[in-house]
C-alpha cells in the first residue's frame, strides 16, 4: 500500500505541474493590450427661440421662469448642422447632422476632454449654436 502511494503522489503532483505549466505557456489571444476607442453621439435640436447671443428674455408673454418648459415643448430637429469635435486647439473631428438632428464621431480615443461645436447653417456669421 505505501508502495503504490508513493508512486501514485509523484505522478499526480507532476501531472498537475504540467497542466500549470501549459496554462502559462498557452496560446496567445488575438486582443492586443490598449484601449479600446468609443462613440460620441447626441442631437442638435433649436429651442423656439432665436440662436442669436442676446440673452433670453419673455417668449410670446411667457415669463422667464417658464421659459425652459415652454421651449421644451417646441423643440425643433436641426438637420445639416456643422458639429467639429475638439481637444484643446486640435480638431479631431467634423460631422453633420442628419434629418433627425443625429450626429456620430466614431472611433474617438478615450479619457480625453472633447469640445462639441454645433455651428448655425448661416455662413456669413457662423455663430456656435452649441458648445459644450
Amino acid at each position: 500500500m505505501k508502495l503504490s502511494t508513493k508512486i501514485i503522489l509523484p505522478l499526480i503532483l507532476i501531472s498537475a505541474l504540467l497542466i500549470l505549466l501549459v496554462g502559462c505557456f498557452g496560446i496567445p489571444t488575438d486582443e492586443s493590450p490598449g484601449y479600446t476607442p468609443g462613440t460620441i453621439t447626441g442631437i442638435i435640436a433649436s429651442p423656439c427661440c432665436t440662436t442669436s447671443a442676446e440673452p433670453v428674455s419673455e417668449t410670446c408673454c411667457v415669463s422667464p421662469e417658464y421659459w425652459c418648459f415652454y421651449c421644451q415643448k417646441t423643440w425643433s430637429l436641426q438637420e445639416g448642422i456643422e458639429v467639429v469635435l475638439t481637444y484643446g486647439e486640435d480638431e479631431v473631428a467634423t460631422t453633420t447632422t442628419n434629418d433627425k438632428g443625429e450626429f456620430t464621431f466614431t472611433n474617438v480615443p478615450p479619457g480625453k476632454n472633447y469640445v462639441i461645436t454645433a455651428y448655425c447653417p448661416d455662413v456669413d456669421d457662423n455663430r456656435p449654436l452649441v458648445k459644450d
